[in-house]
C-alpha cells in the first residue's frame, strides 16, 4: 500500500488516540496540581504506578481522597483501565475505538447499528470460548457488552455513540468512515466524529475542526433552543463557545486547565452522559491553545487530570488527524506497539482500504452525474 497523506491522517487518528490514552492512563483521576507535584510535565510514557492523591478541593477530585495528598498503596491492571502496567499501555477507551475500526473492516463498509451490535456479540462469544474466566479482556467485554447495552447499540441512531461513555470520544471511527463530511460522521458517532471528519480535509485548520465538534451538538441527547433553557445541548454549546473563546485569547494550555477547573467541571464519578460537558470542551480548548501541535496537546490533556486518558485520547486524535501520524513522536508509537495486542498499523491499513473504496465509489457517482448533466 502506498502511504498517502490520507493514510497518514487515518493512521494518525487511530494511533494518536491510543498514544494520548496511554499518556493519560498513569495519571488518570489525579488533580492537575498533584500531577505537577509528582511528575511535573507529562512528556514521556510513564508506568502505571502509585499516584499522588488527595489534598485538593473535594469537588475538583474524581473521588474524595482526603485532606492530605499521599501516594496510593499500589496500581494494578484493571478490566476497565489498563491491562498492563508497562509504559505505553492504553485503556478500555482505545480498546473500544479499535473495536469500532475492526467492525468497519469486518463488513468492508459503513455499517448499521444492528451490524455493530452483531459484531460485538460475536466478539464477546469468541472471548468466552477462547479466554479463561479471569482474563481481563473477557471480563471487560462481558461487563461492557451485556444484553441491555447491545440492545441500545442495535437500536441507536448514533451507533458508535450508543453508550453514554462514547459521547466522550470513542466514536472517532465515525469520522474516518465518513471522511470530509461532519454531518454524516456525527450521525454515526457524535461531536468528536464530526471533528475527525473535518480534520481529514486537506484544508483543515484547528478552528474548522473545533467548530465542527461544536456544531455537532445536535447529536447529543437533549434539544437546543435559542431561549437558553438549560438542556444538555444548550449547556454544551455555551461551554464550548466560552472555553474556546478563552483559549483563543490566552493561547496558554496551563491557563486553560486552570480555567476549566474553575468553571467547567462536572460531577465525576460516576461516569454519565454529562461527561461531554467537561471532556470534549477540555480536549478542544487545550488542542486550540496548543495551536494543534500533537505533542503539546496530548501532554497538556494528560496533565489536566481527572478522566485524562480519555481527554488526551480525544485531543490526540484531533491533532494527529490534522497533522498525520508523522507528527507523533516515534518513541510514543513504539511504546504503544510494545504493549498492544492489536497490530494498529495493519488495522489502519485495512481501514484505509475500506475508506478509499468508499471514496472511489463516490467518484464514480460524480462521474455519472457529470455525464448526465453535460
Amino acid at each position: 500500500m502506498t502511504e498517502t497523506k490520507l493514510y497518514d491522517k487515518v493512521y494518525g487518528a487511530v494511533m494518536g488516540f491510543a498514544v494520548g490514552d496511554a499518556l493519560g492512563v498513569p495519571v488518570e483521576e489525579m488533580h492537575y496540581k498533584n500531577i505537577r507535584k509528582q511528575y511535573g510535565e507529562v512528556r514521556r510514557m510513564l508506568p502505571v504506578a502509585p499516584r499522588l492523591l488527595g489534598g485538593q478541593p473535594h469537588y475538583e477530585q474524581s473521588i474524595n481522597h482526603g485532606d492530605t495528598a499521599q501516594l496510593e498503596a499500589g496500581r494494578y491492571a484493571d478490566p476497565f483501565g489498563s491491562h498492563d502496567i508497562r509504559p505505553g499501555s492504553y485503556s478500555d477507551d482505545t480498546r473500544y475505538l479499535l473495536l469500532c475500526a475492526r467492525a468497519v473492516v469486518h463488513y468492508g463498509r459503513r455499517i448499521t447499528s444492528l451490524e455493530f451490535a452483531q459484531f460485538l456479540t460475536e466478539y464477546v462469544q469468541n472471548l468466552a470460548v477462547t479466554r479463561p474466566a479471569d482474563d481481563l479482556e473477557r471480563t471487560w467485554a462481558t461487563a461492557m457488552f451485556h444484553f441491555e447495552a447491545l440492545n441500545r447499540i442495535s437500536t441507536s441512531r448514533h451507533f458508535f455513540s450508543a453508550l453514554y461513555e462514547i459521547c466522550t470520544g470513542w466514536d472517532g471511527v465515525g469520522g474516518l468512515i465518513n471522511p470530509f463530511d461532519p454531518r454524516e460522521a456525527a450521525l454515526d458517532g457524535g461531536p468528536m466524529a464530526a471533528g475527525v471528519a473535518v480534520a481529514l480535509r486537506p484544508d483543515a485548520t484547528v478552528d474548522s475542526i473545533v467548530g465542527a465538534v461544536r456544531d455537532a451538538y445536535w447529536s447529543l441527547p437533549g434539544h437546543f433552543c435559542e431561549q437558553g433553557v438549560d438542556f444538555l445541548q444548550n449547556s454544551y454549546v455555551k461551554r464550548m463557545d466560552q472555553i474556546l473563546d478563552y483559549a483563543a485569547r490566552v493561547m496558554d494550555p496551563e491557563a486553560v486547565i486552570e480555567e476549566l477547573y474553575a468553571k467547567y467541571l462536572v460531577t465525576f464519578p460516576p461516569y454519565n452522559f454529562l461527561f461531554p460537558l467537561e471532556m470534549i470542551p477540555a480536549a478542544c480548548a487545550i488542542f486550540k491553545a496548543c495551536n494543534g501541535n500533537y505533542s503539546d496537546t496530548v501532554s497538556f490533556c494528560a496533565a489536566f487530570g481527572r478522566d485524562c486518558d480519555g481527554t488526551a485520547a480525544m485531543g490526540g486524535q484531533l491533532a494527529a488527524a490534522l497533522n498525520g501520524a508523522s507528527s507523533i513522536p516515534s518513541d510514543y508509537i513504539e511504546a504503544v506497539n510494545s504493549t498492544s495486542t492489536i497490530d494498529i498499523s495493519a488495522l489502519c491499513g485495512d481501514l484505509y482500504s475500506v475508506i478509499t473504496a468508499r471514496l472511489d465509489f463516490d467518484r464514480c457517482k460524480a462521474d455519472c452525474y457529470d455525464k448526465l448533466t453535460k
